[in-house]
């Protein structure tokens, strides 16, 4: 088994438990790309592997589960803003948030999942 697919049966396996879990009407997996997804060495990205796409195989069709994948939200955020730069949102570690970017893209983005689950239940 590749390790692609050892994440993926992971991923079933943890959501098959919380589906045994009758209190728990609704899942909400997080994912959030880091530094390297951007930064490009020549054409193409360092990291080319983003556990998000893996994760939105695993849960495509899945009504009781939203994938609040980051990584489509950041590069809709990159697309828009031409002034926009990676390196502005990672702390110096290169692997965490800054504290603005972690309000107003983490917690917001994840505030307006839950939002959205809220006004439809």
């Amino acid at each position: 088994m590749n390790d692609i697919n050892y994440f993926s049966s992971t991923i079933i396996n943890y959501l098959k438990e919380i589906k045994k879990k009758k209190h728990i009407k609704k899942t909400f997996l997080v994912t959030f790309p880091h530094k390297a997804h951007f930064v490009k060495k020549g054409k193409k990205s360092i990291y080319r592997l983003n556990v998000s796409d893996i994760v939105d195989q695993v849960v495509k069709e899945k009504k009781e589960i939203t994938h609040v994948n980051f990584s489509k939200l950041v590069q809709e955020i990159f697309s828009q803003e031409s002034n926009f730069n990676p390196n502005d949102i990672f702390k110096k570690d290169n692997i965490h948030l800054n504290s603005v970017s972690h309000a107003k893209i983490f917690i917001n983005g994840i505030l307006v999942e839950l939002d959205k689950f809220f006004i439809n239940n």
